[in-house]
């Protein structure tokens, strides 16, 4: 009797590992928390600890290789670039910032002279010949490739904007390349020949004007806050929430399957960024996510530790895309009614999808996010199933508009509808 509890207790938890979507990852080598995951064009994923320094991984996490060797500091706040190459690995730590040579295996400290060595972030500035360090109170620095004589350029920045979470890149509609950074007090941006920081924080209030991670697109820009996701499609006019009331700490494009993906005290995922489900999580402990990374359809998250402050690390797990987002997942009261559209950002057309449980009255209407009616786009008697209606987009504004399913006046179901510009 006991061995067959024994057996049916140990195939049990075979069964659940099989099924789990997340599985640890294991280190060798380290007894510190993960800080932080990266991985950029190659199959290379990046990890930094809490104190063992710098490890990465060709085979999607299977065997880890440390490469912190001569590092000054292995309390590693950031990590970014590469080491095929011409590439270089730009480290900020607690303790200054390093470049790391993949022909030498050597790491190159570059930032003597700063007041505040707590990197936060380490990479280059819009005019591509200066370096730019963000660091955690201190601000902003630049300094010319190769010279690293760092210089303050804090103008527009006071109190808690001197806490710099992430910075990016962002094409302006005049064609210009601005660099843009999140901090604790909101988004800024420093335009080309401008010699300051000008806030762009309309439509931010309270924990969201703590941001943590950029996402610059085409025509939009999309930011992780402290309460949820926002998107502009005009610095100067200001944010539209996508997703409210939870903190994401980080943005990911898994380009296996063309899905945004959202970490942070909930996960997500997207695929036309204005419809948010809940990310697949089996296998995954509770906790925050602090940091993740994407790549060839498999997905690195660290969950901070139990009991611990997120910034004091956590543990790595791996999943693979295609069984952590799953659109078999709806959003919360979608019942047997739901409705998408495609393409989402459109520009001079979009099709609507769109199911019914039951014969009725159907009508499909738009308003923009203050609630003004825009147009009543579609209506009429429709039979239970799955229905479509092509709409023509071109004489909308660029925003984001709510598309509103009713089904015999009730509402039913909406969908966000993102017009970019053509």
């Amino acid at each position: 009797m006991k061995k067959s509890l024994l057996f049916f207790a140990l195939l049990s938890t075979i069964s659940l590992t099989v099924n789990a979507q997340w599985q640890p990852v294991s280190i060798p080598g380290i007894s510190t928390p993960v800080s932080t995951v990266h991985s950029f064009f190659s199959a290379n994923v990046f990890a930094g600890t809490r104190g063992d320094g710098i490890f990465y991984t060709s085979d999607y996490g299977s065997t880890w290789t440390d490469i912190s060797t001569n590092i000054g500091n292995k309390d590693i706040n950031f990590v970014f670039g590469d080491i095929d190459g011409e590439i270089s690995i730009l480290s900020g730590t607690l303790d200054g910032a390093y470049i790391y040579s993949s022909s030498t295996g050597l790491h190159t400290p570059v930032s003597e002279g700063l007041e505040n060595n707590d990197i936060t972030y380490f990479g280059i500035y819009t005019d591509y010949v200066q370096y730019m360090l963000g660091t955690n109170g201190g601000g902003v620095f630049l300094s010319p490739v190769f010279n690293y004589s760092w210089s303050a350029f804090n103008n527009g920045l006071s109190g808690d904007a001197l806490v710099i979470n992430t910075a990016a890149y962002y094409d302006t509609p005049g064609g210009n390349t601005s660099t843009v950074i999140g901090t604790n007090n909101g988004f800024y941006i420093a335009y080309p020949g401008q010699n300051a920081w000008t806030a762009a924080n309309t439509g931010l209030s309270g924990e969201a004007l703590k941001v943590n991670d950029i996402w610059p697109l085409e025509s939009f820009v999309i930011i992780a806050t402290d309460n949820g996701i926002y998107v502009s499609f005009d610095l100067t006019q200001g944010w539209m929430p996508l997703l409210q009331g939870v903190r994401i700490n980080k943005l990911v494009y898994d380009d296996s399957n063309e899905t945004f993906l959202a970490f942070g005290t909930t996960n997500y995922f997207s695929t036309d960024i204005q419809q948010w489900n809940p990310m697949n999580t089996g296998g995954l402990p509770q906790g925050e996510v602090i940091s993740a990374a994407a790549r060839d359809g498999y997905i690195f998250a660290v969950v901070q530790n139990p009991g611990k402050n997120p910034a004091n690390g956590g543990s790595i797990f791996r999943g693979l895309a295609s069984m952590v987002v799953s659109t078999d997942l709806k959003p919360a009261g979608s019942r047997n009614f739901n409705i998408t559209n495609y393409p989402n950002p459109a520009v001079e057309k979009t099709i609507f999808n769109y199911s019914i449980a039951e014969q009725g009255d159907v009508s499909i209407s738009i308003t923009d996010v203050s609630g003004r009616n825009i147009a009543i786009i579609h209506e009429g008697m429709k039979i239970a199933g799955n229905h479509q209606y092509q709409l023509n987009t071109a004489n909308l504004r660029p925003g984001i508009y709510i598309c509103a399913l009713r089904v015999n006046g009730i509402p039913i179901a909406n969908n966000r509808l993102v017009i970019s510009e053509q």
